[in-house]
């Protein structure tokens, strides 16, 4: 008998997700790329578990295809635990759609600050009915703050304007503009009676203010799922002391930067 929050259905297998890939995804994504480089700004659309993906950034191929490959079958079986998936910093929902697939009764709370990606964040996740999406950025506490993207292209936005991925991804110039940020504990009381926990957090070097933030939602949460930004001022070991949980690493994957330093590290942990 499936728990509050989980399925009794069977967990797809890696090769499930892969298959899902290709061969129809690969000749899609050659006709879509040469359509947006012949129109930069079109938005296109491409169909992944049989729901229409809408994204208008070249970049965003990767973002999908590293979150549907990036799934093993720990990871699913973890998935089908949770009553609660937190997707901060949500960008156009590949997380969440592919956790929705896995999972299709949880409840899933998707914040994202920027209108534009918004637009298709809505678009892309209207299939999942117990889900909600908050204009906001997430911090240590509530405030206007100004935040940096590059609005044509959908890439990386950051409350940093000389964070690494904005610049080397983004079409110059970098846009600005001022945003709510809020701590994610303002939001906690609609998470807590959901069951199990999954906090995702890839916010472009503010996961020090989204942790700080984040307190009750760490005590509670049974999963952490973070991309942390590698900086010489700020050690891996410093901002992973801010969980103020022990905990066990599941997966740990390294971003490429400038020569041999990866310039971020994604983490998923079991917090014990």
């Amino acid at each position: 008998m499936a728990t509050e929050g989980t399925t009794d259905r069977q967990v797809p297998s890696p090769a499930r997700f892969n298959a899902r890939l290709s061969p129809f995804y690969y000749c899609s994504k050659f006709f879509l790329i040469a359509k947006m480089m012949l129109n930069r700004t079109a938005p296109v659309r491409l169909k992944i578990f049989k729901k229409n993906i809408y994204f208008n950034n070249i970049n965003c191929f990767r973002i999908i295809e590293e979150g549907v490959k990036g799934i093993d079958a720990s990871v699913a079986d973890i998935y089908k635990k949770v009553g609660c998936f937190v997707d901060v910093g949500a960008h156009i929902g590949i997380k969440t759609i592919v956790f929705h697939e896995i999972n299709p009764d949880a409840e899933c709370m998707m914040f994202e600050p920027i209108a534009t990606t918004r637009a298709f964040l809505r678009k892309n996740t209207r299939h999942i009915s117990k889900s909600r999406i908050f204009e906001v950025a997430v911090s240590d506490r509530e405030k206007k703050v100004p935040i940096f993207f590059d609005e044509e292209h959908l890439n990386a936005s950051s409350l940093d304007e000389g964070h690494y991925f904005l610049n080397k991804n983004a079409k110059k110039p970098i846009k600005k503009d001022e945003v709510t940020a809020m701590p994610l504990d303002d939001f906690f009381d609609l998470a807590k009676s959901k069951g199990s926990i999954y906090l995702k957090i890839d916010v472009e070097a503010e996961e020090e203010g989204v942790l700080k933030g984040a307190q009750n939602f760490l005590s509670a949460a049974d999963y952490l799922e973070i991309e942390i930004t590698q900086d010489k001022l700020r050690p891996l070991s410093e901002t992973l002391r801010m969980v103020n949980r022990k905990f066990n690493i599941i997966k740990a994957d390294f971003l490429p930067g400038d020569g041999y330093s990866p310039k971020a590290v994604n983490l998923l942990v079991e917090l014990c």
